[in-house]
């Protein structure tokens, strides 16, 4: 079939195309790009555009003439991410909110958890990307801050159940959600940071939405101002977070939103993927200030986070 694609653009160095090379793969990049808002890829080359081509036909691996077109290559202008089978068995507990006891097949995968699980993976070729320049994917949500008309983003992390989806349904203006599952984190030119928000693909197919929105817009990025990790407590007491255990939660935050891919990959892949992974985190946290929070739902928690110097700079002027 014809390739049929869309671009996406997340700064000036980091310029994608994403095509499908068959029908399921179409299925699955109509489905990405509609969520996070791409415009059809004009076909039009340029210096800094890389190309991602999905499929689910081996002979289009064979037509390609890659030899393992299971492995994402960010250092060629062409990555080829091949589809799981739909037959793939399940392995919880990390599916879309299907409890295991009124599962159709405890053994197999639903056609929806196929998708979510496809979807995933392709989040985590586009962040890939972002490992070039500095920048990565990360399992955590996105809000931000408006002060004095400006947008400053905060990361919030956390384990699971820590927390992060209900506090993104809580937030109240000048605070704003911007997402509550995956974030891509960019680095700038001037060595700043900027977050893109990616969707909660689980919300798609689970029973309960974890979200309202249901599209995100890829493109548009927000400049970090730190990173908020959750514990769950009864106090909503905030405290500044050293940079070796910011290091520790970030890098395995991030190995989560990566996992689905590097199944797929081998060893050498693997090693040089992390590596460069562990190394921009490292950066990040030079830069980046965290703050551990312990979180307290039932509690305006987003007033103690604003009490953070680097969201709200008068706070110590006002105190």
């Amino acid at each position: 079939m014809k390739n049929q694609g869309f671009s996406l653009k997340l700064n000036d160095e980091i310029e994608l195309s994403i095509f499908a090379k068959d029908k399921k793969s179409k299925e699955i990049i109509d489905f990405f790009a509609d969520a996070t808002q791409l415009k059809p890829d004009d076909q039009k080359t340029t210096q800094s555009k890389k190309r991602i081509f999905v499929f689910s036909n081996e002979n289009e691996l064979l037509s390609s003439k890659k030899d393992n077109a299971s492995i994402i290559n960010i250092d060629s202008n062409d990555s080829y991410l091949k589809l799981e089978p739909e037959t793939i068995y399940r392995f919880p507990p990390r599916e879309p909110d299907i409890d295991s006891s009124d599962h159709p097949d405890p053994g197999k995968m639903t056609r929806d958890e196929w998708r979510w699980r496809q979807l995933t993976r392709l989040s985590s070729v586009v962040g890939g990307y972002t490992l070039l320049n500095g920048g990565f994917l990360v399992h955590s949500g996105l809000a931000g801050f408006n002060f004095k008309d400006s947008n400053k983003g905060v990361i919030l992390s956390g384990a699971s159940g820590s927390g992060k989806t209900s506090a993104s349904r809580l937030f109240k203006p000048p605070w704003f959600s911007l997402s509550d599952d995956l974030t891509i984190i960019t680095k700038n030119s001037d060595d700043s940071y900027s977050a893109h928000p990616l969707p909660t693909w689980s919300s798609f197919f689970g029973k309960k939405l974890s979200v309202s929105i249901k599209k995100w817009n890829i493109e548009k990025s927000i400049p970090i101002s730190t990173i908020v990790f959750f514990d769950r407590g009864d106090s909503n007491k905030i405290k500044r977070t050293g940079p070796a255990r910011s290091l520790c939660l970030l890098t395995e935050l991030a190995k989560q939103a990566n996992e689905f891919l590097i199944n797929g990959l081998d060893k050498k892949t693997i090693l040089n993927f992390n590596k460069k992974m562990f190394l921009n985190i490292y950066e990040f946290i030079k830069s980046i200030p965290g703050y551990t929070l312990n979180l307290d739902l039932n509690k305006k928690f987003w007033k103690e986070m604003e009490t953070i110097p680097e969201i709200n700079p008068d706070f110590s002027v006002k105190k």
